[in-house]
This record gives structure tokens, sequence and C-alpha cells, in this order.
């Protein structure tokens, strides 16, 4: 979920008009770095037989989320001291959120069911509003059009996430279950969860890349000032060491 937070107070912030520096941005991937170590001997300390082996690194990592909940907060005050306001509510909410859904995880394992669904939710939010914007373009800003996609768009969805929960458990499961020696009951919801986590960190490191011009393009077409996107010097000189001819451009210029 890393990259999905970055992503989501990268893309609020801007919405609200501002961005994070350097400095900003480093103190606020610091602490969730710290929270994805968390989550990892989490897991261990839940999962494994003997949880007890991992105990000591699980209480240290979990003392050590105070210093990342700290590194944000600092983060996010240093952007309030350089454009004298707090970062815009949503971004706040995002960033808290995950806090306190760890903390729900670390009070009862079983809430990361919960969790996941919360953060779905949260993050279906950015490719509705890229489907919205495709659509807006392609039949002309028509609302009608726009709607009636969109409920189509989501009945899809629906119909799919209808679909898993029905077939996963029973049958597509019960071959896994055998070879495993599982009942396909419980085979399932390790084995999907194990999915979704997957096919979500790759497409967010290939899809969900703020400094790639298509995808600012995309998500915040609807936002006048969506081809101005903010990009700092770090955005562009990674798109120039992608990008031989920029280099070519920037050292023609200097």
């Amino acid at each position: 979920m890393l990259r999905g937070w970055v992503i989501v107070l990268a893309s609020f912030a801007y919405l609200g008009g501002t961005r994070f520096e350097r400095v900003e941005r480093f103190l606020i991937r610091a602490g969730l770095r710290i929270l994805l170590a968390w989550h990892v001997t989490w897991f261990l300390y839940t999962q494994l037989r003997n949880g007890e082996l991992v105990r000591p690194l699980y209480v240290f990592i979990s003392a050590a989320t105070i210093v990342g909940f700290v590194s944000g907060a600092v983060g996010i005050l240093l952007m309030r001291r350089r454009i004298g306001r707090l970062p815009p509510a949503r971004a706040l909410v995002a960033w808290l959120a995950i806090f306190v859904w760890y903390a729900a995880m670390a009070r009862d394992p079983r809430a990361l069911f919960w969790v996941q669904i919360a953060h779905a939710l949260q993050y279906l939010a950015f490719p509705v509003r890229v489907e919205m914007n495709r659509t807006s373009r392609a039949v002309s800003a028509s609302p009608y059009r726009v709607a009636l996609h969109m409920a189509g768009y989501g009945a899809i969805l629906l119909a799919v996430s209808v679909a898993v929960a029905q077939l996963v458990p029973m049958s597509a499961m019960g071959v896994v279950g055998n070879m495993f020696g599982e009942e396909p009951g419980r085979a399932a919801p390790i084995l999907l969860l194990m999915f979704i986590n997957i096919h979500h960190y790759f497409t967010d490191g290939v899809i969900w890349k703020i400094s790639n011009a298509e995808v600012r393009r995309d998500l915040f077409a609807h936002v006048p000032r969506a081809n101005a996107a903010p990009r700092d010097a770090d955005t562009v000189s990674r798109e120039q060491a992608r990008d031989p001819q920029s280099r070519k451009s920037a050292a023609a210029r200097r």
C-alpha cells in the first residue's frame, strides 16, 4: 500500500493547489516505510506457527511506528510552514487512515479484511476519475452519456466481484485446496488475498506514476491546470534520464 499512499497524498495535494517538496516527501515516505516494515513483521508474528520467534522484532518495529507517525507529522508541518496552511483535508485523512487501520490490525488481525475493503474503496476514486475523464473526452462531455457509461462500468465491476466471490471459494479453489491439503474455504481467502496484493503492487508500479504526463492528463483532465501539473527537479531529472532527447535539449539550453 506504500506506493498507493504516496500517489493518494500527492494527488490530493495537487488538487488542493500545492505539492510536497523533497524534504517533506522524504519524511512522509520514511514514516510509511516504517509501516511497511511493521506490516511484514505483523504478518510473520500472526501467521507463523511459532510467532514468538519474531516477537522481539515485532515489538521493536511496533514501537518504531511512533517514529514513523512523528516523521510524517513533521513533513506535514514543514509544508504548513512553507505555504501557510495545512495540506488539503483529503490528503491528511488519507495519511492518518493508514495509521488507524494498522492500529486496528495490531489489536485484531481479523481487521485486515475490513482494512483491505476500505483501502480498495478509497483507491477506487482514481480509476473511476480516469474513466470519467476519458469518457468525457470521447463523448464530447455529454453528462448523460458519461453517466450511462459509468453506470455500466460500475455494473461490470460489481458483476465481476460477485462472480469472484462465488466461484473462487468453491470450484475454482477445490483443486488448489486439494494440492495443499486444505479445505477450499480455507485456501480461497488466503490465495485470493495474495493475488490481489501482488496484482495491486505491480499495477501500481506500472500504471500510477504521477510523473508520467499521460497519467497526469487522464487523472487531472477535469482540473483546469491539469496540463501544468507541478513537477519538481527530481521529477524532471527522472524524465530526462528516461528520454535521451530531453537530455540533449537540456544540454543545448545550457
